[in-house]
């Protein structure tokens, strides 16, 4: 006999779904980039109107993928993307990288 996985509704939220996000809040009222493909995390940085991190006060290597404060990715993710200087410098080697919310539905 087949199980069908239900759905979670709004008012009941899925507890085994990893939330996916594109930076972190600190303590210190700074903010932490999240990279898209690795999940590795930039310095604390001062944030922009928006509560995003600025990324002309970001480390060097780091980008940018910019998007409307308030759009929702595929993944539940909304704002900006961001890259970090690893997988910066793979990405133009021309290596192929997974991010990382197609690797949460390929193990889920």
């Amino acid at each position: 006999m087949a199980t069908t996985q239900q759905q979670p509704t709004a008012e009941e939220p899925a507890q085994s779904h990893r939330v996916i996000a594109n930076y972190k809040a600190t303590r210190s009222r700074k903010v932490k980039a999240v990279c898209c493909c690795c999940d590795s995390e930039s310095a604390p940085v001062k944030p922009n109107a928006h509560g995003e991190p600025d990324l002309w006060n970001m480390g060097r290597g780091w980008s940018e993928a910019p998007f409307p404060h308030d759009f929702m990715h595929q993944d539940g993710s909304v704002g900006s993307m961001y890259t970090c200087p690893s997988c910066n410098k793979r990405l133009c080697a021309g290596e192929a990288l997974t991010l990382r919310w197609a690797r949460t539905e390929l193990t889920a």
